[in-house]
């Protein structure tokens, strides 16, 4: 499929762009918590102690941390006010929820898509109830979308564009909870991308939604929408977990594990990577698995030997994977020891944490706004205890080579000769650069028509795709090697005037701009040599209002031969890939 091999592109989005951090008044140290649940969004993690007591950190642009502010990054851990003795959080990509004390649900944060079920959608930067739904036991916030359990009933709220949430409500936005019919005597829910699964009573798991990449496991990818099914399984089900677009679940005494949907991270842990697989698909080299979470691209779970084991996506290190390599079978994540609970996670998290036996709580992968709670900014592929200094982060300074996209400058000060790393490295105080004049940066979605270059000047073939320096791109013309071509800049028609164009409205908005450009259709896979179409758009937070229904199309050729982790390279081209009028 097309958007297959740039997935990893296209859902990159809300990363920190502010770089202060706000130290709050309620704030907590690591050495004070001792908690028993925690959960992990796109870019911050929320946490509730022994106590009932609700902490959480990182990314706060929507709001997220529940603190009335929209300061971020926010650390450490910052104590939520007017919550005790609470039963459960869930911390979706940009918002939370909450079950209290009297079992009432609270969500706040971003609200595209009125999947804070409070009636609108409009943010909340603290915490707001949300009616209409009461006694509730289980609650999982997602990107999209919001599902809770009340009295053993499904209710959702959020996207429901194609009909996944499969509610009562047939609006595109479910702005309040609404019954999912044909699901009873719930015991857990599980809401992903176009698709949620809930647990039932007899230990058989319903799933429901639309059927792309597989992901309802009746070996049909027909792209309709299903009411709840119930799986085809061998034994009956222990637990289970959704991801962006493949969903696992734990069967029988011995704790086989079988995943199912999108697999082109290796999210599958079948030795191989397919685009896909309609029917579930045992997971080999694990036994006795008692948990499994999954995050955006990737699968994580825990045994009865209270070991953990990561597969898939690595472009985060969310894998353990040093190199930023996906990887499709299961790998022992190192420095955990004696770990008891998983961390529950947004179906668009990069990052996971995990609470050991003796009450440390440990977190790796994706890391720019802090929510690793280690106060350093930066990728861990392994886990550190929360709060405290990392040694060492994935933002160190190595000599520029192919694969990288970092720029090379030269700095002099008399005698004195430095090299200074980065997406845009500065030379030190006293110190004058000799080498390398940076042309104009510019962000991403403020490109225009012409061409850029990831990485200039361009010592790297790597293509603009998989870690933030994706969004500082620099202006360059068609003769520079290696460059990229923008076609399309400008807004994207979408549904009900959203200010967030789906992933289904940028794909075909820029297949049309690529047909109208080229005069053929757009390539369905990449071929040595052949043009190759990708794009940029914005998601919540300050993009969607200062950027609203914006799209980016572009074209590039990518070579097959080579990739660096997860990662394309381009291949090299000195001329306009393509001229317009």
């Amino acid at each position: 499929m097309l958007e297959s091999k740039k997935l990893h592109l296209i859902f990159l989005v809300l990363s920190s762009l502010v770089c202060s951090i706000l130290f709050a008044n309620s704030s907590a140290q690591a050495s004070e918590l001792r908690l028993t649940q925690i959960s992990t969004g796109f870019a911050h993690t929320c946490s509730v102690d022994k106590l009932g007591n609700v902490y959480c950190w990182g990314n706060n642009e929507v709001g997220q941390i529940g603190i009335g502010t929209t300061n971020s990054p926010i650390a450490p851990a910052t104590k939520l006010p007017n919550f005790s003795k609470v039963k459960m959080v869930s911390a979706g990509a940009a918002h939370n929820c909450v079950i209290d004390k009297n079992e009432n649900l609270y969500c706040w944060g971003q609200n595209g898509n009125g999947k804070l079920g409070i009636g609108t959608l409009d943010q909340s930067n603290s915490p707001v109830k949300v009616n209409g739904i009461a006694k509730v036991k289980f609650v999982h916030a997602s990107r999209l979308a919001t599902c809770a359990i009340s009295n053993g009933d499904v209710y959702c709220f959020g996207s429901n564009e194609f009909g996944e949430l499969q509610t009562e409500s047939k609006d595109k936005n479910v702005l309040v909870p609404s019954k999912v019919p044909g699901i009873s005597e719930a015991k857990k829910v599980l809401v992903g991308t176009q698709v949620a699964c809930a647990l039932v009573s007899g230990n058989k798991l319903y799933c429901w939604g639309t059927q792309s990449n597989g992901r309802l496991g009746n070996g049909l990818e027909d792209n309709k929408a299903y009411p709840p099914t119930q799986m085809e399984l061998p034994e009956d089900v222990i637990d289970f977990g959704v991801g962006a677009g493949h969903i696992c679940a734990i069967t029988g005494n011995e704790g086989n594990l079988y995943c199912w949907g999108y697999g082109e991270k290796g999210q599958l842990g079948n030795s191989v990577s397919p685009i896909s697989s309609a029917t579930p698909t045992k997971v080999n080299g694990l036994k006795s698995i008692k948990k499994v979470h999954l995050n955006r691209f990737g699968t994580c779970s825990l045994d009865v030997a209270n070991q953990v084991f990561c597969w898939g996506g690595g472009e985060y290190l969310q894998n353990g994977n040093t190199e930023r390599k996906d990887t499709n079978s299961p790998v022992l994540i190192s420095n955990l020891k004696s770990v008891k609970i998983l961390s529950t996670s947004s179906s668009y998290t990069s990052h996971m944490c995990a609470i050991e036996n003796s009450g440390d709580t440990k977190c790796w992968g994706y890391g720019s706004s802090l929510q690793l709670g280690n106060s350093v900014q930066g990728d861990l592929a392994i886990p550190v205890k929360i709060f405290e200094t990392a040694s060492s982060a994935s933002k160190s300074s190595k000599p520029s080579k192919a694969g990288q996209r970092d720029v090379l400058i030269q700095c002099k000060k008399g005698k004195q000769l430095k090299e200074v790393i980065g997406v845009a490295p500065k030379c030190p105080s006293g110190f004058s650069e000799v080498l390398i004049k940076k042309p104009k940066s510019v962000f991403y979605l403020d490109l225009k028509l012409g061409c850029y270059s990831a990485n200039y000047p361009v010592t790297s073939l790597i293509a603009p795709t998989g870690r933030e320096d994706y969004k500082t791109l620099f202006e360059s013309d068609c003769k520079t090697p290696y460059h990229f071509q923008v076609i399309f800049s400008g807004q994207v028609k979408t549904t009900n005037g959203s200010p967030l164009p789906t992933q289904d409205e940028i794909q075909t908005h820029c297949v049309n701009q690529y047909k109208s450009v080229f005069g053929t259709e757009s390539p369905r896979s990449a071929k040595p040599g052949g043009i190759f179409l990708s794009w940029f758009f914005p998601d919540a937070g300050f993009e969607a209002s200062k950027y609203p229904q914006r799209g980016i199309c572009y074209v590039w050729k990518w070579d097959v031969n080579q990739t660096y982790g997860a990662a394309p390279y381009a291949m090299a081209v000195t001329s306009p890939m393509v001229k317009r009028s």
